[in-house]
């Protein structure tokens, strides 16, 4: 039974939401940092996201990425729900709702850049051993995240890693309302996460967003992120499709339960799935993450 006290609502820069404490924890569940990726804003940037009226129950995580199926999780109970439209959302664990300005903890998820999300870390035991706030997000995975569209000007092949530079600026105008420090935050992440934060350290647009960084076996290896596998992923998706280069309307009205399926089946036409992710585009990301580790 989650207990709700009056303590645990907090004004945001978007409107109030309500947390719950449990076991000397302060818990905010799916607050949204962006709007609906979808219509005419998939496959772009993220949008600020509106503000709200009343206090918003951040309770329950909220609905995943679109992903493949994981059967790993459906042996540990019901699989989460998958929606486009609220999935860009981040949660956040605290002792106190005060001005200690504890030292942030920015936790981004792996799953080679096609599954994962926020919840599968529960940051309540780093809150209590070490008294740091806990932040950890939902971003867009696979070809709805890092789809590369040389022919089209106004998206990149990045906006996942976007997704998470939208989350960053959140959390650093918001986090003191929950006990946290934004000039102390440490970005860390496992696997496709640890392989995001070194992407974060290459690109202009995170500079000034964290101060330290954890990489939890990263997978960021010289043979990934080129613009060849990102050609290949995105001519193999479209002719999956049936839809013409360019014509970026048309992948707007395709579901995302489908993208998702012609995903899966690339490997079909020689393309390998472990290629999907972010690309070294010169502009979002203008060099290879191993070189920015290097300075």
């Amino acid at each position: 039974m989650i207990s709700l006290e009056e303590n645990c609502i907090v004004e945001t820069t978007c409107g109030k939401v309500r947390g719950y404490g449990r076991r000397g924890v302060m818990k905010f569940k799916g607050i949204p940092y962006a709007s609906p990726p979808v219509e005419s804003l998939r496959f772009k940037p993220p949008s600020p996201v509106e503000s709200w009226e009343g206090v918003r129950d951040t309770l329950e995580y909220s609905p995943i990425s679109p992903q493949p199926s994981s059967s790993l999780e459906n042996m540990f109970g019901e699989a989460r729900k998958q929606d486009e439209a609220t999935c860009l959302t981040l949660n956040i664990w605290t002792q106190a709702i005060d001005d200690k300005k504890r030292p942030v903890m920015f936790f981004i998820h792996g799953g080679a850049f096609l599954t994962g999300n926020g919840g599968s870390l529960d940051g309540s035991r780093l809150v209590l051993r070490g008294d740091v706030v806990v932040v950890s997000i939902n971003y867009r995975l696979g070809v709805l995240g890092f789809l590369y569209m040389p022919e089209i000007h106004d998206t990149t092949a990045n906006i996942g890693l976007l997704d998470m530079v939208a989350a960053l600026k959140w959390t650093i105008e918001n986090i003191s309302k929950f006990g946290g420090n934004p000039q102390d935050i440490t970005i860390f992440g496992e696997s496709a996460g640890a392989s995001a934060v070194a992407c974060l350290l290459a690109m202009p647009s995170a500079k000034g967003l964290f101060q330290k960084v954890i990489l939890q076996s990263t997978a960021a290896r010289k043979n990934r992120f080129t613009v060849e596998s990102g050609k290949k992923i995105y001519e193999s998706t479209i002719q999956k499709l049936g839809i013409k280069k360019g014509v970026i309307k048309a992948l707007y009205k395709v579901p995302s339960e489908e993208i998702v399926k012609t995903q899966n089946t690339l490997e079909r036409v020689g393309v390998s799935k472990a290629m999907v992710g972010p690309v070294v585009d010169g502009i979002i990301l203008p060099e290879h993450p191993l070189e920015a580790i290097r300075k």
